[in-house]
């Protein structure tokens, strides 16, 4: 596999059939692809190996989206309190309303 830039052992093998290079799995024999030469079959390769690592990006963004979205609610929940005790606090007070003349 040439210029492939991921390190470690590949899940992936390139094999021949019917003319084809045919990129495929080596835990579950599936077919990942068939190209016309070996090149499209490494190019393949590539773009399975990229996914796999983005995958776990993705994964720690998604868990950093859901700390900010916590975080978000915590300090909406907080807001709202406030409020609530304020409001309790005053509720000894006549509060005065402007009337509006028509």
């Amino acid at each position: 596999m040439t210029g492939n830039k991921y390190i470690g052992e590949l899940n992936e093998r390139i094999v021949q059939k019917d003319g084809k290079y045919c990129l495929v799995s080596k835990k579950t024999d599936k077919n990942l692809g068939c190209y016309d030469n070996k090149s499209g079959a490494e190019h393949r390769e590539q773009q399975v190996q990229f996914f796999k690592h983005m995958k776990g990006e993705n994964k720690n963004l998604l868990e950093q989206l859901i700390e900010e979205v916590y975080d978000e609610l915590e300090k909406e929940d907080m807001k709202k309190q406030k409020i609530k005790e304020a409001s309790s606090m005053g509720a000894g007070m006549v509060s005065r309303r402007r009337r509006i003349p028509k």
